[in-house]
């Protein structure tokens, strides 16, 4: 394999050096950046805080690809993640149902048609609002919550999303091989190379088929073990394809592969389990996938499957980048 300044598939699993690559993770949102420019969702801007639970408003970052130079997601304090630790979401439900109260009407009807296709996800009392937060998320009133989870800043988004990954849970499982797409440059996949893990703190959307036309400079392909299938719950002009990682997912870089000769630049990883053991007991995984990833590569072919314009955006990331 060459190394990090020839072209060719570079070995992943380095720690980050340098005085640059040591300060990528304390990096917060920027005040004029992409993240600056809101719209607003179900209400007026809200103050943020922890007054989600009295305040049911929402404001979400305008959906863009992550700027360049590639920066990586800073940790969550509990307040801020997607996903709560622990089985109680009364609060979020409620938050959810006062401030999403006239798009749940709107979708009402089309979440009752497709609990009653697919029984198994109308179990609960609770299966109709996570239901319909997923719907919602698939829809354009999802757009930006995914950059909003990986800000680690707390706010109303937070109920939402945790009242998404209540409902994708329920979906079933893809295992396998995951697209996504990336707009990054070599020194942006060098840096990546270094990094041992990286954890993903929105929703990272893929798909399970290799897309035709997604756009970016890079294939990432992702060796999936728990993301969800959402096509009973999407929209006449979603992506049945699509996936989804719950916030907080963890990925291990197993390769990336730089632009040669005709060859386009990939980046390969694969989940990591949440009950996996340490990093020296994850090498028989990872080569395991590696082996997978690449075969899967040597054996494709078809044009791909076409992904709406208006959806493409969401497929465009690395996990673990803002």
């Amino acid at each position: 394999m060459a190394g990090p300044h020839g072209a060719g598939p570079v070995a992943a699993g380095l720690s980050v050096v340098g005085a640059e690559a040591a300060g990528l993770d304390d990096i917060g949102p920027a005040a004029n950046g992409p993240d600056a420019a809101a719209r607003d969702v179900a209400g007026p801007v809200l103050g943020g805080g922890a007054g989600w639970a009295t305040s049911p408003t929402m404001t979400l970052p305008v959906h863009r690809p992550a700027p360049a130079p590639v920066r990586f997601q800073r940790t969550p304090g509990d307040d801020a993640r997607g996903v709560r630790p622990g089985p109680d979401l009364d609060e979020e439900r409620t938050w959810f149902r006062r401030a999403f109260r006239r798009e749940i009407a709107a979708v009402a009807a089309d979440v009752a048609d497709a609990l009653a296709a697919h029984p198994a996800l109308a179990a609960g009392a609770d299966a109709v609002e996570y239901a319909t937060a997923v719907r919602l998320y698939l829809s354009a009133a999802g757009d930006g919550l995914d950059q909003a989870l990986r800000s680690a800043e707390p706010g109303g988004h937070v109920p939402f999303a945790r009242c998404v990954s209540a409902g994708v849970r329920r979906l079933p499982v893809h295992r396998g091989v995951a697209y996504a797409g990336a707009e990054l440059t070599t020194v942006d996949l060098r840096r990546i190379a270094q990094r041992r893990v990286l954890t993903d703190w929105g929703f990272t959307n893929a798909l399970a088929e290799p897309p035709a036309d997604l756009p970016g400079t890079v294939e990432v392909l992702i060796w999936s073990a728990t993301a969800r299938r959402t096509a009973a719950f999407e929209t006449a002009d979603g992506v049945p394809a699509r996936v989804l990682f719950l916030p907080g997912t963890a990925f291990t870089v197993l390769q990336v592969q730089e632009p040669d000769a005709g060859v386009p630049a990939r980046l390969l990883v694969r989940e990591l389990a949440v009950e996996e053991p340490p990093v020296d007991g994850r090498v028989r995984f990872d080569a395991l996938a590696l082996a997978a990833l690449r075969q899967h590569l040597a054996r494709r072919t078809g044009p791909g499957t076409p992904v709406p314009a208006a959806a493409a955006r969401r497929f465009v990331g690395v996990p673990g980048l803002r």
